[in-house]
């Protein structure tokens, strides 16, 4: 993994609300691994952000990302990110599974650009790499997140292969 070069454009905003917040690059995953930490409610809050396809249709796209994080915890977040930067639908994925639909702006003429999968955790906040401290639980929470979540938007869904697997047999 590698870290994004820092900006200081609003990093004193974020220092004064006790917020902490990286940008990681990492192999294989859809977009940038953001961690931000919240000092003041001790949380840390991983997600990535997935472009929406360039075909189909937007419940299609729906239920195949729920499909696909069939594995993720069920308290994982997913919004809907629409044109124009204001906020889309979203819901944990407990609630989502049943209802992929839920995901789609009500008003259906707005355009879908991507989802964003957020994962939230309570931090350590001792010093060091005690397994109470800051580092520990933001090094667990990036493995969590990442191995539960990132690496499966991209996988074909569980059970069909893709034709590229199905040639390979």
């Amino acid at each position: 993994m590698r870290a994004k070069e820092p900006t200081r454009e609003g990093s004193e905003d974020r220092i004064a609300e006790g917020r902490l917040q990286a940008e990681l690059r990492v192999e294989g995953a859809p977009g940038l691994l953001t961690v931000s930490a919240d000092l003041r409610t001790a949380k840390l809050r991983t997600s990535v952000e997935i472009p929406a396809p360039e075909q189909g249709y937007p419940l299609t796209w729906a239920k195949r990302l729920v499909r696909r994080l069939a594995e993720a915890p069920a308290d994982l977040r997913v919004e809907t990110l629409v044109e124009g930067g204001t906020g889309g639908p979203r819901g944990t994925l407990e609630r989502l599974r049943p209802e992929p639909a839920d995901l789609l702006p009500k008003d259906g003429a707005t355009r879908i650009t991507g989802f964003r999968l957020s994962l939230f955790k309570g931090m350590g906040s001792g010093r060091g790499s005690a397994e109470s401290g800051f580092i520990r639980s933001v090094d667990d929470t990036v493995h969590r997140f990442h191995t539960s979540v990132v690496v499966h938007p991209d996988a074909p869904a569980s059970g069909r292969a893709t034709a590229k697997e199905r040639a390979a047999v």
